[in-house]
């Protein structure tokens, strides 16, 4: 919900997300994503949405942010 609400993502955007788009620049966390129209952008993410996001992913090095129990990319008929 952080990244919506803090960020200004859509739904299918931070869906879409991969743990290896999560980066920093300019010593500030960021967000690599795909954006409406397939245009790409770098979102920097909120102190509070960094913090929130990094023990989700923590040991994670590859694949979607956000995972369901069998590990695939949650369904989003948004997009």
């Amino acid at each position: 919900m952080t990244l919506l609400a803090f960020n200004g993502l859509r739904v299918f955007e931070a869906l879409a997300g991969d743990v290896e788009n999560v980066g920093t620049e300019r010593g500030h966390r960021v967000l690599f994503i795909t954006r409406k129209g397939g245009r790409r952008a770098t979102a920097p993410l909120a102190p509070q949405t960094a913090e929130t996001l990094h023990p989700y992913y923590a040991g994670r090095t590859s694949g979607p942010l956000f995972a369901t129990s069998t590990g695939a990319r949650p369904y989003c008929p948004l997009r």
